[in-house]
């Protein structure tokens, strides 16, 4: 009869591990993977999309164009720029889940850095970074290289 107490107090205590370290996983499920449309990068206090400047063909509210964002297992990230229907290029990089809503993101010569994930409507997402590296802008403007960036996104 003790060792079935033993048993019943043990039990539990060895599935608690297990239950934590698969909420992270859950967590970068339902947050992250799939496919996103990146909509507007905003640097400091310019209050321009970037994407507007370094993306060809791209203007905002246009239709014509539009950047997809993969967020793969094996914390890869792809990048799609379709223009007119056509694959423009293609960018891999990197990201992984820190915390709940702290991804450490990484794609092309302008994002570098830890985001702080906020819904802000329905599939509509931004990602703030304080210390976004933006290797772009690396001896050309040493105000901007690394900077508040503001990324919107929606969930596809």
């Amino acid at each position: 009869m003790k060792n079935m107490s033993i048993f019943k107090i043990a039990l539990p205590l060895f599935f608690v591990p297990l239950i934590f370290s698969s909420c992270k996983k859950i967590q970068e499920n339902f947050l992250l993977r799939g496919l996103w449309e990146l909509q507007g990068i905003y640097v400091d206090t310019i209050a321009t999309n970037q994407m507007d400047n370094f993306l060809p063909y791209y203007t905002n509210g246009d239709n014509c164009c539009n950047y997809k964002l993969g967020f793969e297992q094996d914390d890869v990230v792809v990048g799609y720029y379709v223009t007119y229907d056509s694959l423009n290029y293609v960018a891999a990089g990197t990201w992984r889940l820190d915390e709940y809503n702290k991804i450490v993101f990484k794609l092309e010569n302008y994002i570098d850095g830890e985001f702080t994930l906020t819904r802000t409507g329905n599939r509509i997402y931004k990602m703030e970074s304080d210390n976004n590296h933006i290797k772009a802008f690396d001896g050309i403007n040493s105000d901007l290289d690394t900077a508040y960036t503001r990324l919107e996104l929606k969930r596809l």
